[in-house]
């Protein structure tokens, strides 16, 4: 029903599903850098969860580092206190639990079909690995691949993913695409 880009989200939920140890918290604000480090320790299998306060119930947020490096004792963002730990090292995140509300978000799929770009010869294209989504509501696994916009008349000819794009005689590889987004994110 959506798809555009937004700088961030603030995602309003109901308290009474007990997302977090605080029923005060009702709203998660998905932002870029939550978004990144979500998406990267799902692509790369990192230990992930969700670890609460134990002093103020707040979920606690791993950036940067912190995210990129599995530990059990985790620093309160809202209260400042240190001695909330984890029973096993993770990185852990408030989108945790709201991606995990949905019975398909951890479900993919590894797209098999093809697509020679040669074809489209002279017409603007995009093309960027598939990532996991933050949040899926689909009724059906998500896709893994590559995905790709071709134009003509500003308009979409081609809207899909696929497991094999050539271009210039070449496949293009998912892993270095990914590469070339990160990087181009983080720095």
């Amino acid at each position: 029903m959506i798809d555009q880009d937004f700088r961030a989200l603030s995602l309003n939920y109901n308290a009474n599903d007990n997302l977090f140890g605080n029923i005060e918290i009702s709203k998660v604000h998905l932002t870029p850098p939550s978004a990144l480090e979500f998406v990267l320790s799902l692509e790369y299998n990192k230990p992930m969860g969700c670890i609460n306060c134990k002093d103020c119930g707040y979920p606690h947020l791993d950036l940067g580092d912190f995210a990129r490096q599995a530990h059990s004792k985790h620093l309160c963002g809202n209260c400042g206190r240190d001695n909330t730990w984890s029973s096993e090292p993770i990185a852990s995140t408030p989108l945790k639990p709201l991606h995990d509300q949905f019975n398909r978000a951890n479900q993919y799929v590894d797209v098999s079909s093809e697509i020679n770009l040669d074809e489209y010869d002279g017409l603007p294209f995009q093309v960027w690995a598939s990532t996991p989504a933050v949040l899926w509501t689909a009724n059906r696994p998500q896709e893994r691949g590559i995905h790709v916009h071709v134009y003509k008349d500003k308009k979409y000819l081609v809207d899909d993913t696929f497991g094999i794009v050539r271009y210039k005689g070449k496949v293009l590889q998912r892993s270095k695409l990914l590469e070339t987004m990160i990087s181009g994110t983080i720095n």
